[in-house]
């Protein structure tokens, strides 16, 4: 997906072959017919139809997210972080803490007036 070029202004996506098309109002981008020639398909889809992409409203920070994670410094800050989270979890299910008392967010989180209620 990172091949492919999304201009916002437009309300397009190219193709790394150059073909453009319009995301549709559900985010929908159908290629089809366009890959039925295309000499990248082979490293673009499988699929008989040809390529069709799903935009979801979290595409832009997906994206900034995976660019972020190709930084020299995520992979140190991963490394030092993850463990610790990783840790804690693990000792959290151990401890028979895998349901929690109440229900919904407003109730379970710290320090909220309702959390303390019974």
């Amino acid at each position: 997906m990172e091949d492919f070029t999304q201009d916002e202004d437009k309300n397009t996506l190219s193709c790394p072959a150059g073909e453009v098309r319009t995301i549709s109002a559900r985010g929908n981008v159908n290629f089809g017919a366009a890959c039925t020639g295309c000499p990248l398909r082979e490293q673009c889809t499988k699929a008989k139809g040809g390529r069709k992409v799903l935009i979801t409203k979290h595409h832009a920070r997906q994206r900034a997210h995976r660019a972020a994670a190709q930084e020299p410094g995520f992979r140190h800050d991963y490394r030092a972080y993850r463990p610790l989270m990783e840790r804690s979890i693990g000792w959290l299910v151990a401890g028979g803490n895998r349901r929690l008392r109440y229900r919904g967010v407003e109730k379970t989180t710290p320090g909220c007036r309702s959390a303390r209620q019974p």
